[in-house]
């Protein structure tokens, strides 16, 4: 017998967004409700851009983001676990070359410690060129390097495990940056009833989310904001900055919140 999950993955295909739009619109011209809804949002300033934007991302990156993010974080993950463990055996292989027994010496290790010197030549900051003879003190550092490296390798998977993991962040922080920009945008309350509206009309037919009310997408934010208080700080800073750039802009010249980060971000590297 098929899991709903398994039922689920076959009824929605992977979503294209000018084929959703398309859809979404035609749902807006038969339904009444939504239809005011998004007249609400218009009529208050909101970019079309921006409310389109906001409803694939929210409905869709469940599919579009999260899962691709944790693909991509798991493979990565992977690798650096793949990576130090090769410098332990790396680490393990020198030590053992090293404790090897070695003509006259104890062990190869004494012998470039106490009687290897081997010729170097380097050159200073004012030109001059140093030559001499030195001890191979890297070779012998070498086992101890590569474990504190595994370690850090580590101790960064650790790390990457914990830090803004979908469970925590989810589809909110769409919720979060859509309702931050209408409040700023408009000096009122979130039009909490109008959003919820236009989110149950965005999933595209068979789709399997319950629909949403005002009061539960209240309540996703609340937590949103406690769980990444951080996070939501940043998201208030960045949609004021970009509501600064749209005021100097004339209407249809003004970018959807999504093409100014990426445009700043771009700058920025």
């Amino acid at each position: 017998m098929s899991s709903n999950a398994q039922v689920r993955k076959r009824k929605v295909v992977w979503p294209d967004k000018l084929r959703w739009q398309g859809e979404f619109s035609e749902r807006l011209r038969a339904d009444e409700k939504p239809r005011a809804a998004f007249q609400r949002l218009m009529r208050d300033g909101c970019l079309w851009g921006n409310a389109m934007s906001f409803l694939y991302a929210y409905t869709f990156s469940s599919m579009t983001v999260f899962q691709e993010h944790s693909r991509r974080r798991d493979a990565v993950l992977e690798g650096l676990k793949a990576v130090a463990g090769r410098l332990d055996r790396a680490a393990l292989a020198m030590q053992k070359t090293l404790d090897t027994e070695w003509w006259s010496e104890p062990t190869f290790a004494s012998f470039l410690q106490e009687r290897c010197r081997y010729d170097f030549e380097a050159v200073s900051g004012a030109g001059t060129v140093i030559r001499g003879k030195a001890a191979p003190d890297f070779a012998l550092q070498l086992p101890s390097t590569l474990k504190s490296y595994s370690a850090g390798l580590n101790r960064l998977r650790k790390e990457l495990q914990k830090n803004l993991s979908a469970r925590r962040v989810g589809k909110v922080i769409y919720l979060a940056q859509f309702a931050t920009y209408m409040q700023m945008l408009t000096q009122q309350p979130v039009p909490w009833n109008e959003l919820a509206e236009l989110v149950n009309a965005a999933g595209p037919e068979n789709w399997e989310e319950k629909p949403v009310d005002a009061s539960l997408l209240q309540k996703n934010l609340r937590n949103f904001v406690n769980r990444n208080e951080e996070l939501y700080r940043d998201i208030c800073a960045d949609v004021a900055a970009y509501l600064a750039t749209c005021a100097q802009l004339p209407d249809k010249e003004k970018p959807t919140l999504v093409g100014w980060t990426l445009k700043r971000r771009t700058a920025n590297t």
